[in-house]
């Protein structure tokens, strides 16, 4: 029998009808009874009609695109970013040429996902075939061959890497409404506006929206998979547990390390469990609990493995090269290896000095953000309802992970950034309500807490519009290197002057190693060569970027790979001590990004 309907005076002096639905006292209270919902129906009775909600929904759905989609084109047709053009778009590729299981299974190595590039490759197999974006090419190379896969992507960057980032920008763009769905399901529609609010110009997640990576895919299908779950915990349905498997299932196949939501899975299936108390006989609840598990566990494990299937073609080379992969990362990586804490606090010991560059969550989320975040979690912990339970444990669980990892990139909490700022938009509704705050003024804070981000996020976008310090350094060498000269550059390609990019060549190069490992895989005990084995190659100029120079010398490749890292200094010493600076290209704040680039000439004319 349900719930008698309470009548609530409003702020006008008016009556208001709220429905209360029996199965929401479930899901907020072990058992259930007649009270005033002190959050839910506080946050939605006085400010949002459903019109309200729309429009203002539709809003932040517009402005968050447009955040996302302004400076789309930067650096097209050249490849500026580590992994846009390499697995990603590579492999992209030959997923389109696949014509078997075993050629989808082989794409890439070992445990590195493939379900990113089967989600997108009918994308550009469409746009391929009826000729959208205007140019883009009509077909692909047939032949595997990494080298010839890169020079039909060169010839064809704008439109095809264009492409790719477009549909990330609108993945990342839907995550929005899945996040305002979260919080208005379980905290509210205010908290749902303001979770929205937050993410939209959340500057890790704007960055990666932009960008050709999988990230943005996995935080969108996560979101999806917790959605679900909370449903699950509130009524304990069959169909609940199957959409949240499939969604968990999805972002496991795009990155293995969704396997955290498993956790929160179980959580819910454990409360989903408790309401189901109309179902007659113990034996029949534990019974639907273990098929309804099992099925959710399955589908989570079929999907899994549709991201990566090489196990059921070839388990053996699956575990060679997994052992392999994993064990370049347990060493850690030159300049991206890092203590417990970093993710927190800023640039500790990772530093780039670029805005393209996000290290930290302070930076890329905002201070304020982050610690209203950790209140949220703290409060979550307090409460300890069910959904705080869900929210709060894929959280900390994903985040520990990572932190005990070696190798350190911010853009692995992605998946958890949505739910930090969902509980952070849900501690400061409740902070406000509880000091009998008006709405109005409530998202007034929350649009002051967000004007840091809002302003990176509009630098950000600034920056991405103007031309990059590496490719007005191409130019320039162009124009006043004669052809024919012997250059010597990293052999991280995207970090350097695109010379060998289009309209580029007649130059000889040389590249200096960024990674050096001895024979037996050790990083530390190997050594950067000298200046003097560059001249003795004939190398006319030396050409580095700060991204190569910071990762090499900062204070995290002094503490883990102090020999390697010593050697690079002597290097970039020596370099400046010794041999004349001809031009420097340096990145502007609010105008061209990139790395500071510096070209020495190491020989007379």
């Amino acid at each position: 029998m349900s719930k008698p309907d309470l009548v609530v005076p409003s702020r006008d002096s008016r009556s208001i009808e709220i429905p209360l639905d029996v199965k929401y006292y479930y899901f907020m209270n072990s058992e259930p009874h007649v009270k005033l919902p002190s959050t839910k129906a506080r946050h939605s009775l006085f400010l949002f009609s459903n019109n309200n909600q729309r429009l203002a929904l539709f809003l932040l759905i517009l402005s968050a695109f447009l955040a996302r989609l302004f400076g789309i084109g930067h650096g097209l047709p050249y490849f500026l970013l580590p992994d846009e053009p390499s697995p990603h778009l590579v492999n992209t590729v030959k997923v389109l040429q696949a014509s078997s299981l075993v050629d989808l299974a082989t794409v890439n190595i070992g445990i590195y996902p493939r379900f990113f590039w089967y989600f997108v490759s009918p994308f550009f197999k469409a746009a391929s075939l009826i000729g959208l974006p205007p140019g883009f090419p009509p077909g692909f190379p047939d032949t595997s061959e990494w080298f010839q896969i890169m020079g039909f992507l060169k010839q064809n960057a704008t439109n095809i890497l264009g492409l790719g980032r477009f549909i990330n920008a609108v993945i990342g763009t839907a995550t929005i409404p899945v996040v305002y769905s979260l919080g208005k399901k379980v905290y509210g529609t205010l908290t749902g506006i303001i979770a929205a609010f937050f993410l939209s110009f959340a500057l890790l997640h704007v960055q990666y929206s932009h960008f050709f990576y999988p990230d943005i895919l996995v935080t969108f299908f996560t979101s999806l998979a917790i959605l679900f779950m909370l449903e699950i915990a509130k009524s304990g349905r069959a169909s609940f547990y199957i959409a949240s498997a499939i969604f968990a299932g999805l972002a496991i196949a795009t990155k293995p390390h969704a396997l955290w939501l498993l956790v929160p899975f179980l959580i819910a299936a454990i409360y989903g469990f408790r309401v189901q108390k109309k179902i007659s006989g113990t034996a029949a609840r534990f019974s639907g609990l273990f098929s309804k598990l099992f099925l959710g566990l399955a589908l989570m494990a079929g999907l899994g493995l549709l991201g990566n299937p090489l196990p059921l073609v070839d388990f053996q080379r699956f575990l060679v090269e997994s052992r392999q992969e994993m064990a370049v990362f347990s060493r850690g990586v030159l300049g991206r290896t890092a203590p417990f804490g970093f993710y927190i606090f800023p640039r500790n010991y990772i530093s780039t000095g670029d805005i393209l560059s996000l290290e930290s969550l302070t930076e890329s989320v905002g201070v304020i953000l982050v610690f209203l975040s950790l209140a949220g979690i703290l409060y979550a912990l307090f409460r300890r309802q069910p959904q705080d339970l869900i929210l709060v444990s894929f959280c900390i669980l994903f985040y520990l992970f990572f932190e005990r990892q070696p190798y350190k990139a911010v853009r692995q909490l992605l998946p958890i950034v949505p739910i930090m700022l969902l509980l952070a938009a849900r501690v400061l509704a409740d902070l406000g309500l509880k000091i009998k705050l008006r709405e109005l003024y409530i998202l007034g804070i929350a649009l002051l807490v967000t004007v840091p981000s809002i302003y990176r996020v509009i630098q950000y976008d600034t920056q991405l519009s103007q031309k990059d310090t590496r490719i007005m350094a191409k130019e320039w060498i162009e124009e006043n290197i004669p052809k024919g000269k012997k250059l010597a550059l990293y052999a991280a390609y995207w970090s350097n002057p695109q010379v060998e990019g289009l309209h580029a060549g007649g130059y000889e190069r040389v590249f200096i190693p960024f990674y050096i490992y001895n024979l037996e895989g050790n990083l530390d005990e190997s050594r950067a060569e000298p200046v003097e084995y560059y001249q003795k190659e004939g190398v006319d100029y030396i050409i580095t970027n700060s991204y190569m120079i910071a990762q090499q010398t900062s204070k995290s490749s002094r503490v883990y790979f102090p020999n390697l890292s010593q050697s690079y200094i002597e290097f970039y010493r020596s370099l400046d001590e010794n041999y004349p600076l001809v031009k420097t290209f340096k990145p502007k704040p609010w105008g061209n990004p990139g790395p500071e680039i510096r070209i020495y000439k190491l020989k007379d004319d």
